[in-house]
């Protein structure tokens, strides 16, 4: 069975803390004030985001392993893309993928933000997080979904030579899913194989106009 390990480093080189995980590491882990989320997928049980509290000097408390809790479940996630509300809030954004790096015609944008019960919780447990899907999309995503800084849009590279965008009607905290994306489009792949996935994470402007 794989594994990874995740290495946090302080600022002046010495090692923090290290942790394992069975399965396989998606992108680089991205961290907050003191939490710190990692994408771990494994074949016999999906897709995982973990949920680290940091302690300085001691190994980090899991404050919470995210998975899908319908069908598809057993997809591997991608690398997170996290961005920070006006108001101090975390939200991921990750999509799926099949193990096998073939497409299939369900697959899904998620999002992952603190619930009306985080407070209380201190941020422990499932009950302190709420995880919403996208509308099902026909493409496989392949680069981390680039995030608007307002939070009202974001974007995916996928298969077949794909980006799809999910803006204005996308409302985080106003519906039990998100939106399906409101346009998508299919650029010429390369002569020698159309299929080409959008291997390149993209970069959103400044002012979020393209």
């Amino acid at each position: 069975l794989q594994s990874s390990r995740v290495i946090a480093v302080n600022v002046d080189g010495t090692i923090r803390w290290t942790r394992d995980f069975s399965g396989s590491v998606a992108g680089t882990p991205v961290a907050s004030k003191n939490v710190v989320y990692v994408s771990v997928s494994n074949k016999s049980e999906g897709g995982k985001v973990f949920i680290l509290h940091d302690k300085e000097s001691s190994l980090p408390t899991v404050a919470a392993e995210i998975s899908p809790d319908r069908p598809p479940t057993r997809r591997a996630f991608g690398a997170l893309t996290l961005q920070t509300s006006s108001t101090g809030k975390d939200y991921l954004f990750w999509g799926d993928s099949s193990f096998d790096g073939l497409p299939e015609d369900d697959h899904f944008i998620y999002t992952l933000y603190p619930s009306s019960d985080f407070e209380a919780n201190q941020g422990i447990g499932l009950e302190s997080y709420t995880l919403k899907r996208s509308g099902s999309w026909n493409r496989m995503p392949i680069t981390k979904p680039v995030v608007a800084n307002d939070l009202s849009a974001f974007w995916v590279g996928g298969s077949g030579s794909s980006v799809s965008g999910w803006l204005d009607n996308f409302q985080l905290e106003d519906s039990n899913d998100a939106a399906d994306f409101d346009w998508q489009n299919l650029m010429t792949g390369p002569e020698m194989n159309s299929r080409q996935p959008m291997f390149t994470p993209m970069t959103l402007s400044s002012d979020n106009e393209f």
